[in-house]
């Protein structure tokens, strides 16, 4: 989703407006999670074996139940100490005492920086808004002026950007915002530099002549440009393992002949995100993470990750599908 750098790529190359994209991705969005969570934990619970995925399992702190463990061992502990001490030792364990040993003064000092949730989220939400609102007036024929300049998704994003350093600038002081943004200019170097591999293979093809090929092949009928996209998106994760390249090449590989395409280009789009959530596996950064902070086999870690993210790019997939046909 915006402002993800896939997002955002995919939607260049397809020529999708961002604010269509984030009115049909959001509750689409929500639908995948919940069928793929509920699909997910139907097999997990058939399949899931603790003694094959996960490590140690003889081990109190990674075991099932080893945290209901804790907690109940904890409680004792507080139960066989006196009253007077209760208090000391509820504070002790929550991480609230002062250096004084007194409780409260740090819980309040920890929270008094911190933002209720929905505020925290205005340096996204603000810039989906703004987006959104400009589509809204552009379909409405009053597009243009103030809402069509802030809506414009770099403007947008820069506000949002902006309201983020203003929230976090009491707390964190201008070297530490200086610190971030440098390292956030890093990141997306990268980001820009994977863009534009795979925006330059997507124009190589289309030189040579494979995209009249696709063309062809596309054609055929409605349903093969779903199907394909999400195939080349699936081969791409299965190969070199990031989703975000995935997707973008894929959406660059379809880009040039999208206009020709008997399906909706938001479908493609789609197809192309879900394809690459297929299949990460040993290839994938994220892979090792979750093995990794979960305590997990890579047994485990397949269970958990591998499956989890191929059942909802299948999800995907046959949705895609599905509505290419009624639409």
């Amino acid at each position: 989703m915006v402002p993800g750098a896939a997002a955002l790529a995919m939607a260049s190359s397809l020529a999708i407006d961002l604010g269509m994209l984030v009115a049909v991705g959001i509750p689409y969005a929500i639908f995948l999670i919940c069928v793929s969570v509920s699909v997910h934990s139907f097999v997990m619970g058939r399949t899931w074996n603790p003694a094959k995925d996960v490590e140690h399992i003889e081990d109190a702190s990674t075991a099932p139940g080893a945290e209901v463990g804790a907690h109940s061992r904890q409680a004792s502990n507080t139960a066989s100490i006196g009253n007077g001490d209760q208090e000391r030792s509820a504070a002790t364990t929550a991480g609230v005492l002062d250096e004084e040993g007194n409780t409260g003064a740090t819980a309040s000092t920890r929270t008094a920086g911190q933002y209720p949730l929905v505020i925290a989220m205005l340096p996204v939400i603000i810039p989906l808004v703004l987006i959104v609102t400009r589509t809204i007036t552009v379909m409405a024929g009053a597009g243009g002026g103030i809402v069509g300049f802030l809506g414009e998704p770099v403007v947008a994003l820069m506000i949002g950007l902006l309201v983020g350093i203003v929230m976090v600038w009491p707390q964190m002081g201008r070297n530490k915002v200086d610190d971030i943004v440098t390292r956030g200019a890093q990141i997306s170097g990268s980001i820009l530099l994977f863009n534009g591999v795979a925006g330059s293979l997507g124009q190589v093809i289309t030189e040579v002549g494979v995209g009249d090929m696709l063309k062809s092949l596309f054609s055929t009928n409605a349903s093969v440009p779903i199907l394909l996209t999400w195939l080349i998106a699936a081969l791409f994760r299965l190969a070199q393992g990031s989703g975000s390249v995935s997707a973008i090449t894929a959406a660059a590989l379809v880009g040039p002949i999208a206009a020709s395409i008997d399906a909706p280009v938001i479908l493609i789009l789609l197809a192309a995100g879900t394809g690459a959530g297929f299949g990460g596996h040993v290839t994938d950064n994220t892979f090792w993470i979750f093995k990794q902070m979960l305590g997990l086999t890579t047994r485990g870690t397949v269970q958990v990750y591998t499956v989890a993210q191929s059942i909802m790019s299948l999800v995907g997939l046959a949705s895609c599908l599905l509505l290419d046909l009624i639409f």
